[in-house]
């Protein structure tokens, strides 16, 4: 159906679909213009479809559900945190609401590119779910639109299958949203039909400056789709350049060197986003949290997946994938043996189906789509490939739908029936939920017979009523079949949602009035959706760390006893000593959010006892204290001597006051410091118990703490153990313990003690070591005394600037402040620049003040690589009109050569 030229063929086909549209509606836009009105009839159904599916599915207008969780409900907190420093004059390339201070250049390519997301700008105040539900149904338009666009203009199909097949693409947005609530990877479902245009539109009319645009719109948008889409791209070049017999090997080298010029200039268009980004990924980001699992996908996994949409949680993933229509599942097998289609379609769209399915299995290539990521199981990222090949080559057959044997067909249904019945059978068998996953493939079964009838009988009689029930019956089936696949999500309900925003907004107005350092202090928070707390309501807290996530300090933070996993720094294994390093002012707690659904838990608020400022002068050992060995508590004694002379504030707590419990568990010491835990039990756990020291019995502010290593330890889908009875936890009662925190026991009257359980097949539990330390309040406050007669004031910050002073009485000359050296950082004192000296580890800044005396400091942070990529973006610019200029002088001559 891709045509070389438009010829008189072309010409009679065209008015032989106009013909074929219905008649006496009264729709004569339609008719005169068949191609705009089903792009926006198809952007319109689209975005209706979506609606219905989170309304139906109880996702808006309901009290029973909200729409975010998971990852999605991150992307909302950065893409909120850029809207507010954007209304509020600040920078969108660093933010003290993450990781206590960081670069946010990859958060902004990866979350804030997209211009849907202005709605969050101008609907900021707005109920956050109901602008990331706008943005769905907007992109799902968006989406069947330029399906219909591509169908209309490329493929040369512009009567009402484009229509239909458009509305199942688009709906492929339903596994991006349903899988983890995400809206910045659906600009690739809109984008890819709009290149594989302008792809065509270079190999076939010898013009690429469309294509120039749209893959640098696809970069800027969302970098990691943006590739994803130029891959595929790429092989759809390369088969459609090779096959085209008319085009001499000199043409194909021009439309190569162009395509490659293409590409080149687009890179440059987007490089004031990828620069910076690109600088973030090298230096800042961390390793990725998931590994590649070789994948095995039965047929019966692969139509589920793809067809069905359907979900399993013992196969290879928790998220569904593609959802592309039983109807395209039904058409596509004839699509190569009809022969009415042209062979050169076959080869395009044959050889994209086999690269595209061949990433689901091969390791390199799978991990080659994925930028070089390897996200675990048979992911959906770059499905929405798959299913924009199979609605092209299900419309090819739609259009040759009178070609097809109709015992062939009617066979082919009834077996594609059995089988999906069967198949869902299968996979629920030990479900007690069996009746729904068989009721609704089977009523996609018959709705489609329904559908095909109609189709059959009615266009062949052209009738109005033809268009209607195909279109009534596709939006049932795509509608009905996504609501029940999106029933089974209901993380959070609104009422906890609520409860959560309520509690949130407490916390902000009791900072408010009660902050005396102008908001600049830093805050924690133990209660649920504390992951996003930072970011979203922005406080300056150091819970978050986000996608970029300075993995140096995040070991260094680890080191000192707070937990963190890869992508992510929580606030438990805080202690008196890392608050007051950290500059946390208090600490938030409350009720699991979720346990308290729609009831206004009491506002519970720990004030640190220690706390100086997020600056205070320390002694010049801090500029090159290595914070590196296992016990985190010998850690903070070295950083705490050394900023200030004191020794130890955690005491090694004696043998004989530390205990275990039997539990029928076997705790064996062995020479190499290892003990190995045993137990019959599947649930094994053990229970550590300390006596009070009485050195401390009248001290209040004394505590007792553990540190846990073990020698197995495992993370995400391969916990192993938990945590009950932690004090300095966050979200829930157990906790599950991968890195080790420092842990602070609870008291229960002259004990304390927690207990630590096994999830494990192996009832083994190995622990490399178990520290035992004793927090002496004496000395902390000691400590504390000794750096708080000389704190940093902070008069004035925002987003990358930092402006106080400081009087300096003493004899330490270096001033440490808790904010994380990254470069970009300029440091001005009494005006003058001066250099930063990194402490701590090197992660921190310090300044070097060289006598007594007051001094006023400044703190400006540049984005790395951000002017110079703008720089590279006009350039790009500049060649794209030059190359436009150039193309419209070569047309000029070319008409002029023609008319004499």
């Amino acid at each position: 159906m891709v045509e070389k030229d438009i010829t008189k063929e072309n010409v009679d086909s065209k008015t032989e679909t106009s013909e074929n549209l219905p008649k006496n509606t009264g729709l004569e836009m339609i008719k005169n213009h068949p191609g705009i009105s089903y792009a926006v009839f198809s952007f319109v159904l689209g975005s209706l479809c979506m609606f219905l599916l989170l309304y139906l599915s109880k996702r808006i207008f309901n009290d029973e559900n909200v729409l975010l969780f998971g990852d999605g409900f991150k992307t909302a907190s950065n893409i909120r945190m850029c809207a507010r420093n954007i209304l509020n004059g600040e920078s969108i390339f660093y933010s003290f609401s993450v990781s206590m201070g960081m670069n946010t250049s990859l958060l902004v390519a990866y979350d804030f590119m997209s211009p849907f997301n202005i709605l969050y700008i101008l609907f900021y105040n707005a109920d956050v779910n109901l602008v990331t539900a706008m943005v769905y149904i907007l992109k799902t338009g968006m989406t069947a639109m330029c399906f219909q666009i591509f169908a209309s203009k490329t493929l040369k199909c512009k009567n009402f299958n484009s229509l239909i097949f458009a509305l199942f693409y688009s709906m492929c947005g339903f596994a991006v949203f349903h899988g983890l609530s995400n809206n910045m990877w659906a600009d690739a479902l809109y984008v890819l039909p709009l290149v594989c245009i302008g792809v065509f539109n270079l190999v076939k009319k010898n013009k690429y400056i469309f294509l120039i645009c749209i893959y640098a719109y696809a970069f800027i948008v969302n970098f990691y789709t943006g590739y994803m889409v130029g891959v595929f791209t790429f092989i759809l070049f390369f088969v459609l350049v090779f096959i085209q017999k008319e085009l001499s090997t000199k043409e194909k080298a021009l439309r190569i060197a162009k395509y490659f010029a293409a590409c080149v200039i687009a890179v440059m268009i987007a490089a004031f986003i990828w620069m910076p980004t690109l600088y973030c990924i090298i230096n800042y980001s961390g390793n990725d949290s998931s590994s590649y699992k070789n994948i095995s996908m039965s047929v019966a996994d692969l139509i589920n997946f793809m067809f069905w949409g359907r979900q399993d949680y013992d196969v290879t993933t928790k998220n569904p994938f593609v959802y592309s229509g039983i109807p395209a599942l039904m058409l596509v097998p004839f699509f190569f043996i009809i022969n009415k289609i042209k062979a050169e379609n076959k080869i395009i769209f044959g050889a994209l189906l086999i690269s595209c399915v061949s990433c689901f299995f091969i390791k390199p290539l799978y991990i080659l789509v994925h930028a070089f990521d390897m996200p675990a199981g048979f992911d959906y990222r770059f499905s929405f490939v798959f299913s924009f090949i199979i609605c092209c080559m299900a419309l090819f057959v739609s259009e040759q739908i009178e070609q097809i044997n109709k015992i062939l067909m009617l066979s082919y249904c009834v077996i594609l029936s059995v089988f999906l019945v069967l198949s869902q059978i299968v996979f629920k068998l030990y479900d007690a939920d069996l009746k729904s996953d068989v009721l609704f493939p089977l009523g996609s079964i018959v709705l489609l017979a329904v559908w095909f009838a109609a189709g059959l009988f009615f266009v062949k009689n052209k009738t109005s009523l033809a268009y209607i029930v195909a279109l009534l019956l596709t939006v049932s089936e795509v509608v009905s079949n996504s609501v029940h696949q999106w029933h089974g999500f209901d993380y959070f309900s609104v009422d906890s949602y609520n409860a959560w925003s309520f509690y949130m907004n407490e916390i902000l107005d009791d900072i408010k009035h009660s902050s005396d350092n102008n908001g600049f202090e830093r805050y924690c928070f133990q209660i649920d959706m504390v992951d996003t707390s930072d970011s979203f309501w922005g406080f300056n807290g150091i819970e978050d760390f986000g996608s970029n996530d300075n993995p140096h300090l995040r070991v260094t933070l680890q080191n000192l006893g707070l937990y963190t996993s890869v992508h992510m720094l929580h606030a438990s294994g805080l202690n008196p000593a890392t608050e007051m390093i950290m500059g946390v002012k208090a600490i938030y707690f409350g009720d699991d959010v979720k346990e308290t659904a729609g009831s206004a838990s009491s506002l519970i608020k720990v004030p640190n006892d220690y706390y100086a400022s997020v600056g205070f002068m320390v002694y010049d050992e801090a500029e090159k204290v290595v914070i590196d060995k296992n016990n985190s508590f010998e850690n903070i004694n070295t950083l705490i001597g050394a900023m200030t002379g004191v020794d130890d504030v955690f005491v090694k707590t004696e043998r004989e006051r530390i205990g275990f419990s039997d539990l029928g568990i076997n705790l064996m010491e062995t020479e190499n410091g290892y003990a190995l835990i045993r137990s019959d039990t599947d649930f094994p756990k053990l229970s550590l118990i300390v006596d009070r020291n009485p050195e401390f019995e009248n001290n209040t502010g004394y505590r007792e703490y553990v540190q846990v290593n073990f020698d197995n330890i495992g993370f995400y889908d391969d916990i192993k153990y938990s945590v009950f009875g932690m004090v300095n936890q966050m979200n829930t009662e157990d906790y599950y313990l991968t890195y080790s925190p420092v842990i602070e026991l609870t008291r229960t009257q002259d004990k304390y003690g927690l207990v630590i359980a096994s999830y494990m097949d192996d009832p083994d539990i190995v622990i490399k070591s178990l520290d035992f330390y004793g927090f002496d309040p004496d000395a902390m406050k000691e400590a504390y005394e000794n750096i708080s007669s000389e704190v940093f004031t902070v008069d004035e910050f925002k987003n990358g600037y930092i402006k106080g002073r400081i009087n300096v009485t003493g004899d330490r000359r270096l001033l440490f402040l808790s904010v994380p050296y990254i470069m970009g950082w300029k440091l001005y004192v009494n005006g003058e620049e001066q250099q930063i000296v990194p402490v701590v580890n090197g992660d921190f800044v310090g300044i070097r003040l060289p006598d007594k005396g007051n001094y006023d400091i400044e703190l400006k942070y540049t984005c790395p690589l951000l002017k110079e990529g703008f720089f590279v973006s006009g350039a790009g610019l500049l060649f794209t009109l030059f190359a436009t200029l150039l193309g419209l002088y070569a047309r000029k001559k070319q008409k002029v050569g023609t008319s004499e």
